[in-house]
């Protein structure tokens, strides 16, 4: 089945857009809360990533205060970046149509990372940069409707599961408003 959305989230060991990628989730998702997904978590191996990904002490000391869940996670069998990539390409053409919505909360840190990461390897992005959508501006167009806790808190696919299924829920919300005439 093709969606026609998709949300990502990173893990990374920085703040900045260059930071390395450690874990990258990807959840493809229909505009029907609570239907089926496909989603994948591919834990990145920060030792092969070369500049211009970077790592700054003030994260890598913020991950040692996270949930044990959490730093379990991104410390599984990781891949090459180049391995990495292309896994993101490959789940997207399988699982997403080519004018895929592409979702992430705040869309001007995860998927500019991302996809430098890609170019990095020789690749290209998968997605139309038109189609581009912050889950954090959707928020404030629905301020009432409450966020979903993730399963576990800073695992990218948990994280992106749970930022899917907001979205979904938000644009609900969104269209039945619309169609009252109360928006």
């Amino acid at each position: 089945m093709k969606f026609p959305a998709v949300m990502i989230d990173l893990e990374t060991l920085g703040t900045r857009s260059n930071a390395a990628i450690v874990q990258i989730g990807m959840v493809a998702f229909s505009y029907e809360p609570g239907l089926d997904t496909e989603g994948m978590k591919v834990n990145v191996d920060p030792g092969n990533i070369r500049h211009p990904f970077s790592a700054d002490w003030d994260t890598i000391k913020w991950w040692l205060t996270q949930d044990l869940d959490a730093r379990v996670s991104i410390t599984r069998t990781a891949l090459s970046p180049n391995i990495a990539a292309k896994a993101v390409i490959q789940f997207f053409t399988k699982y997403c149509n080519s004018n895929a919505d592409v979702w992430a909360c705040g869309s001007a840190f995860d998927l500019p990372i991302l996809e430098n990461l890609i170019l990095s390897q020789g690749m290209q992005s998968p997605w139309k940069f038109w189609r581009v959508h912050d889950m954090r501006t959707i928020a404030l167009a629905v301020p009432d409707l409450k966020r979903i806790t993730p399963t576990v808190a800073h695992d990218a696919r948990a994280d992106a599961e749970a930022q899917a299924e907001f979205v979904a829920r938000a644009m609900k919300e969104l269209h039945g408003k619309r169609r009252k005439g109360t928006a």
